[in-house]
């Protein structure tokens, strides 16, 4: 399917996103989990792209093709994503997250709502309650499998 590639430079450094549909279709932004990127909406984009023009973002510090300048931390994420609204040209448009793309998607809509036309939130990781113990160490042992694996 077709898809453009954008670059779009914040003070955050630059954001790159895979754009796919009609520009005339109201905007939904694709925000993946921890350690992912915008290529894990590839499977949902053929459906979405016929009503959305879909803006996968990579996540500033996460895998994928976006360069950062400085850390996205709780306290500044919101304005990470504002201004990658504003590079896009856009005044607000739908979201979706996921994990950490959910938590992302969640603070950003806590903090400009007026920017978001709706969320939605896939399993938004440490959005309702903290990440517990067992969570960390099926992490942290899920990690050094996929370390081993490309050793």
């Amino acid at each position: 399917m077709p898809t453009e590639s954008l670059d779009i430079t914040t003070r955050f450094g630059v954001t790159q996103i895979n754009a796919s549909g009609a520009r005339e279709n109201p905007a939904l932004i694709l925000l993946p989990g921890f350690g992912a990127n915008s290529t894990m909406w590839y499977p949902n984009v053929a459906s979405l792209r016929n009503k959305f023009r879909i803006y996968a973002v990579d996540t500033n510090g996460q895998p994928g093709k976006s360069t950062p300048s400085q850390k996205l931390t709780a306290a500044n994420s919101a304005g990470w994503i504002a201004e990658v609204l504003d590079g896009l040209e856009l005044e607000k448009a739908h979201m979706a997250g996921i994990s950490l793309g959910g938590w992302l998607t969640l603070n950003f809509a806590i903090h400009k709502p007026e920017r978001v036309v709706r969320a939605v939130l896939l399993d938004p990781a440490a959005s309702f309650e903290n990440l517990s113990a067992p969570f960390y160490s099926t992490a942290s042992f899920r990690s050094w499998c996929i370390l081993r694996e490309w050793a």
